[in-house]
């Protein structure tokens, strides 16, 4: 994602009282990363971290950005310095000093963040806001039925049933079965739990059509699966998929 926001050649930024103030077609690549910077610093203090995108009294060139902690308060002078290297990192070195922060800092990554961005109603200050929030989490929502809707439709026919009994044509047909597939896929949701039919591998050995029928190396096994599971799968894999065909370019 940092791809789509480099760093300029020739440019070097402090972070001073006011957070950057500069030229604003200089801070396309520093509102990115004091994105990531506030990210972890939310996760630092346990606590809500604000980036302020100030531009309101400075003529329309110019335009600049500021974390502002917990409380209201200034950011910490330790992380004015972070903040003014990952400003400034060369594109290959910015996740060495993003790691570097972690480790400094014993950020426990697993903890969630909670980011708050202010802006008045210039042009570059709503698309900036977008750049802050670029690379959102996929979403952790139970699935919809356009969702479910999408991946029956592309279930192929004429499978056989895994040991739940539940065939794809069943669900094509949509009414009381797709309802009912919510309805579970909302309670594996919430519980976190996987009917066990539907976790269930049905091994069938089919015989090759040559040798012996007693000889068992002449048949290969075939695997059963619960084709809900197999629905909830392609759900999870699509949300992934979007989102990193959206936020991740191409190598």
């Amino acid at each position: 994602m940092s791809l789509l926001h480099p760093n300029l050649e020739g440019v070097t930024l402090q972070y001073g009282t006011a957070g950057f103030r500069t030229k604003a077609e200089e801070l396309d690549h520093v509102m990115f990363r004091m994105g990531q910077l506030a990210v972890l610093r939310s996760k630092k203090t346990k606590s809500t971290i604000g980036v302020m995108v100030t531009a309101s009294h400075n003529p329309e060139e110019d335009n600049g950005v500021k974390l502002v902690d917990p409380l209201g308060e200034m950011l910490a002078s330790a992380w004015e310095e972070y903040a003014t290297q990952l400003a400034n990192a060369e594109e290959n070195q910015l996740t060495v000093i993003l790691e570097k922060i972690i480790q400094e800092e014993k950020i426990e990554m697993h903890i969630g963040a909670f980011v708050v961005v202010g802006r008045d109603t210039r042009t570059l200050d709503i698309s900036w806001s977008m750049v802050l929030e670029a690379d959102p989490q996929i979403s952790c929502e139970s699935p919809n039925l356009a969702e479910i809707a999408q991946v029956v439709n592309q279930l192929r026919g004429g499978k056989a049933a895994g040991i739940c009994g539940i065939r794809g044509e069943l669900l094509q047909a949509g009414g009381k079965a797709v309802l009912a597939l919510q309805a579970n896929f909302a309670s594996i949701w919430e519980t976190g739990i996987i009917p066990i039919d539907w976790k269930t591998r049905l091994i069938v050995p089919i015989w090759k059509r040559k040798g012996d029928h007693l000889d068992c190396s002449n048949y290969r096994g075939i695997t059963l699966l619960s084709v809900p599971d197999k629905a909830l799968a392609k759900v999870v894999l699509i949300r992934i998929c979007d989102h990193l065909l959206t936020y991740q370019p191409p190598e």
